[in-house]
């Protein structure tokens, strides 16, 4: 039982530890993305969707007006080129930013 408590315990420090953090992570993330999948925007959330779709518009003041720090929706802007529904854009890169914290 030790053995595997310090197995466990030095897997961060071994160089394949970030990988397996970070792969349970992004399934953890995953699946937290799956299950809210229907579930309705908070206020945070559509005042993002508000900026970036004024960012997609080229009207940067007015989304700079709705939120001033440009950065997450700008990202949403950008990923909302590969995938045309602003709300799974902004999932998807609120769960990236929320892997990559984890």
């Amino acid at each position: 039982m030790k053995a595997a408590i310090n197995r466990i315990v030095t897997l961060p420090e071994s160089r394949y530890g970030f990988l397996a953090v970070f792969g349970f992570g992004l399934l953890l993330m995953g699946a937290l993305f799956i299950a809210r999948w229907k579930a309705d925007l908070n206020l945070d959330g559509e005042v993002f969707l508000s900026a970036a779709r004024k960012f997609a518009e080229g009207r940067f003041q007015e989304g700079l007006s709705i939120y001033s720090l440009p950065l997450y929706p700008y990202l949403i802007t950008l990923l909302h080129d590969l995938i045309p529904d602003w709300v799974i854009a902004g999932r998807l890169v609120s769960y990236l930013f929320m892997t990559l914290l984890f």
